[in-house]
């Protein structure tokens, strides 16, 4: 028997897809996580049994061959149900398994882009912390606190500057 499966959403990197009759069955959803992470390309595939959901995050693949890969797991049915498969450049922050530093990364790189797309590229989070830490010190500085906090504030401020290291 074939269970019906759809595809719920996909951005550049992730696929979640949903077998809702499958809910609650981990044996199920163990075999599928097996299967979609032998995938050459799939870098971490997890389910959730309560929600019935698999998202799959990959790189070195192309999005379509992943997607036909998916749809020919034997027991799934993605023909079953018409739905429309919306290519968008929009990021996916909520997942069902998202710790919560991963929700802060997420809520902080969607600030980001907000920022450099709202100032053409001028403006960017790390360059608004910067300047802010530069002023917080200076008025520390005014303060007369030098060694505590106008010190660390300078820096944290160097530091964001700093080149990363490869």
């Amino acid at each position: 028997m074939k269970w019906s499966a759809q595809i719920i959403h996909i951005t550049p990197g992730r696929i979640r897809f949903k077998v809702p009759a499958k809910r609650y069955d981990p044996s199920f959803f163990e075999d599928l996580q097996v299967y979609c992470s032998s995938f050459d390309g799939v870098k971490q595939v997890t389910a959730n049994v309560l929600t019935g959901s698999v998202l799959l995050l990959y790189g070195e693949i192309e999005q379509d061959t992943l997607i036909e890969r998916i749809k020919n797991h034997p027991l799934l049915d993605f023909e079953s149900k018409d739905y429309e498969i919306e290519k968008s450049g929009e990021v996916f922050t909520a997942t069902d398994q998202q710790t919560a530093a991963q929700k802060a990364s997420n809520t902080f790189a969607s600030l980001d882009s907000t920022l450099k797309e709202f100032s053409n590229g001028s403006l960017d989070l790390r360059s608004i912390l910067f300047i802010s830490f530069i002023m917080i010190a200076a008025r520390q500085l005014t303060r007369g606190s030098v060694f505590g906090n106008a010190l660390s504030l300078f820096w944290y401020a160097i530091q964001l500057i700093k080149p990363k290291k490869p």
